[in-house]
């Protein structure tokens, strides 16, 4: 994933008058008044508020030698761009920051946004309020080392450190309207301390419910939250609330929130069978380059009434990538990395199977070549309470053999399942159709289920391309 950073160059200004004292490093023997100017780098956005700055955004700037920041030359300074142009000064005289006169090395650590009290350099995070987004957007920077006024020019990289959902809310069957929308994620943390000296942030505390930021279009709502990161939120539940209809989400366990990416979902709150269901269509996580996240299904708040039917729902699916591989270049599963879903692991015990692209057919897929066994393992899947499972997914033959398509077997959870025969002709080589296996007979599911995709060298004189992988299931 791509990292996306707010670059900023650090440029020496006017000369200040040093004393000829030489001793360990002062106020008196700086010189060269230290500016900023900016650009945001890929076009992405990277502030919450958007992708430039604002007029009178601020930053705190720290200069210092060796580790840590107990012996700061310059501590929390505040630099301001005026106009919102990216172009950052000291807000005043007593905030300017100066190169030493000796030409001795600095390092610089910056963070975003300004806070006028810094104590014992931790920096004290507070998510709770949500409708100024661009307060809490923690950017943090300390990769510039050894500047120096002969040499000033410095690009600091900042990233986010704090994670993002935006979820995309629309009106389904049942739903008239969207207006008055809620959304609050129950149970999460929402302070923290992050230590400017380590860049690192301490477990959350605090836990509380926090409301989304909320905003209308002309059919969805976007619904936006700034979060700590958190390594499981296994039973936190995010909750839509219409007047007096409810709709709770349920995350599920493998969930994770990672400082610097966005995860974003399109949800349909709709009724079925006379109980309300907020259906998460799809899922996307971002680095504030897609990659989606899988699809869920979220039953009916008990508050509600009644029971909830179960309602299917997408519980794995790959395409291996949005970006085209050459059709020169082929990954043993190993070694691609280009997977669309990352929250499971992939496997090839025979490591024969590849990723790849052909001269006629463009998209990422599978070879199960005819040298050897080979298999696309999957592993991580949570199929847990779920019911009439199926996998359906697009297969072609790569020679001019004839393949008969129940020789493919679907192993699930050590259980194998084979699609119906059906003949692949020579003629049709390199021709997709789309196949669906029943798995419903399944004996074991879990929430780190296996599936396999599996090739015998016996039956395999054909070679076989597989794409658009869809597991399904009702919860």
């Amino acid at each position: 994933m791509k990292v996306n950073q707010l670059l900023f160059l650090a440029t020496a200004a006017a000369a200040v008058t040093s004393s000829c004292q030489k001793a360990p490093i002062s106020e008196q023997e700086l010189t060269k008044a230290v500016t900023f100017s900016s650009t945001i780098s890929n076009q992405v956005t990277t502030k919450a508020a958007g992708a430039n700055w604002e007029s009178n955004d601020a930053i705190g700037v720290f200069m210092k030698t060796g580790s840590g920041l107990s012996s700061a030359l310059a501590s929390n300074k505040q630099y301001v761009t005026t106009k919102g142009d990216g172009n950052f000064s000291a807000s005043s005289i007593t905030e300017e920051i100066n190169y030493p006169a000796d030409g001795s090395n600095v390092d610089f650590i910056a963070y975003y946004p300004y806070q006028t009290t810094i104590t014992n350099n931790i920096y004290p995070v507070n998510v709770a309020d949500q409708t100024q987004q661009n307060k809490i957007d923690l950017l943090y920077a300390n990769n510039v080392t050894g500047a120096n006024k002969n040499k000033p020019n410095a690009q600091l990289q900042f990233g986010h450190k704090l994670s993002k959902v935006e979820l995309t809310v629309a009106a389904g069957t049942g739903v008239s309207s969207l207006s008055g929308l809620t959304v609050t994620y129950n149970g999460f943390n929402t302070t923290a301390n992050f230590d400017l000296a380590t860049g690192t942030l301490a477990a959350g505390a605090n836990p509380a419910a926090i409301k989304a930021k909320t905003t209308a279009g002309t059919s969805t709502t976007l619904a936006e939250a700034i979060l700590l990161p958190v390594a499981s939120v296994a039973g936190a539940k995010v909750e839509f609330k219409i007047g007096n209809q409810t709709y709770t989400w349920t995350l599920p366990s493998s969930t994770t929130y990672e400082a610097g990416k966005k995860y974003s979902y399109n949800i349909t709150l709709q009724e079925q069978a006379g109980n309300n269901a907020a259906i998460v269509a799809s899922g996307n996580i971002t680095d504030w380059t897609d990659v989606p996240s899988g699809s869920y299904v979220i039953g009916k708040d008990e508050d509600n009434g009644g029971t909830t039917d179960p309602v299917e729902q997408t519980l794995y699916e790959e395409d291996f990538g949005t970006t085209p591989l050459s059709k020169d270049e082929k990954f043993k599963i190993a070694d691609f990395k280009g997977w669309s879903n990352t929250t499971v692991t992939y496997s090839d015990q025979y490591a024969k199977a590849d990723i790849r692209t052909t001269g006629t057919i463009v998209n990422n897929h599978v070879w199960l070549p005819t040298t050897g066994n080979s298999e696309l393992a999957i592993e991580g899947i949570n199929t847990e309470k779920a019911s009439k499972l199926k996998v359906s997914f697009d297969v072609a033959i790569g020679t001019s053999k004839d393949f008969d398509l129940q020789n493919l077997a679907i192993i699930f959870n050590g259980q194998t399942f084979n699609p119906e025969s059906k003949m692949i002709l020579s003629a049709d080589a390199n021709k997709f159709i789309n196949v669906t296996v029943d798995l419903s007979t399944a004996t074991t599911l879990s929430a780190n289920s296996k599936l396999s995709f599996f090739s015998d060298i016996q039956t395999n004189k054909a070679g076989l391309r597989i794409d658009n992988i869809v597991l399904k299931g009702q919860k």
